[in-house]
């Protein structure tokens, strides 16, 4: 089965995720997650819609979930559903509580606040070139061992610069990439327009090719 998978939007990376899971029948993955930032609230919002057990199994459930959920309400219908067990989301800025004690959102503490962050994008520069060095991901999710089975998925929103795709220590980007089970790419290109740092060309579909062809010639492990 096909391991990488591009989206125009973050909640459509749930019909991979499903889709992998009916064609392996295994137990629930964890989910590992680059992502700028990240609302993890309640799927549906203030729907009532019960999202049944295994809900995950049926295509057309899954297609029907997509069609209505909005930005990460996906990471709430995942863990509902038991598509898969937990989340752990490396975000930049969470404005939300998380809606299920599943899901995980590990920020970096060093981030500014948002507003001052978009006042200020020089002072970012530096720590929005490093998102993907080793040291950097290691204070976000420590050792990659621990997590067992997992699924990558990442939001090209995550990336403020071109500097940031191209790190001076990836191995543990690589390590990621190379033991994920499925490898998701959300390409939210309205996001990262907004949100690239000034004088920066950095679109999603350049994201996505980078992060593709990084996966395509990892180095022997």
């Amino acid at each position: 089965m096909k391991r990488f998978h591009v989206t125009p939007f973050h909640h459509g990376v749930l019909t991979f995720w499903a889709a992998w899971r009916r064609a392996h029948e295994t137990t629930p993955v964890r989910v590992l997650s680059l992502d700028h930032h990240t609302d993890v609230v309640r799927a549906f919002r203030d729907d009532a819609a019960e999202i049944g057990e295994e809900a995950w199994r049926s295509p057309e459930t899954v297609e029907s979930a997509v069609a209505r959920l909005r930005h990460d309400e996906h990471f709430d219908w995942a863990v509902k559903s038991g598509l898969v067990e937990e989340v752990f989301i490396a975000s930049h800025t969470c404005a939300t509580v998380p809606a299920d004690r599943r899901l995980h959102v590990l920020c970096d503490p060093r981030w500014p606040e948002e507003n001052e962050f978009l006042r200020e994008p020089k002072r970012c520069r530096a720590l929005a070139d490093s998102v993907l060095e080793g040291d950097y991901l290691f204070r976000q999710f420590g050792d990659i061992g621990r997590y067992g089975a997992f699924i990558l998925d990442i939001d090209c929103d995550y990336f403020l610069t071109r500097r940031a795709l191209s790190p001076r220590d990836g191995g543990y980007f690589d390590a990621l990439l190379r033991r994920a089970e499925l490898v998701t790419v959300s390409l939210e290109s309205d996001w990262v327009r907004l949100l690239k740092l000034p004088k920066e060309d950095i679109t999603g579909p350049f994201v996505a090719s980078a992060v593709k062809t990084r996966l395509e010639n990892l180095p022997a492990s």
